[in-house]
């Protein structure tokens, strides 16, 4: 959690970012629609498991959203790099 964002969801000040990690361009963006009419921020998309743990680094979302089976890594793998 960042200090700078509340602590109540749904608070308004509050919007919670999310990376989302899938290797079909066409799943990922159908996911991004949803998560962002969710009142999501998507502050990045990765097809990889190494793109997945850059992105993470360099954005440090509150959520992850993450394909278990990628072409090029693992998703399992990319998370508990991540963590």
């Amino acid at each position: 959690r960042h200090p700078d964002r509340g602590c109540f969801p749904g608070h308004a000040a509050m919007m919670r970012s999310v990376l989302i990690v899938e290797d079909d361009a066409l799943i990922a963006f159908e996911l991004e629609d949803i998560v962002g009419a969710m009142g999501l921020h998507v502050v990045a998309m990765a097809m990889t498991e190494d793109d997945a743990v850059a992105s993470a680094r360099m954005h440090r979302p509150d959520l992850l959203l993450v394909d278990v089976r990628l072409a090029r890594g693992d998703g399992i793998a990319a998370v508990k790099r991540i963590l």
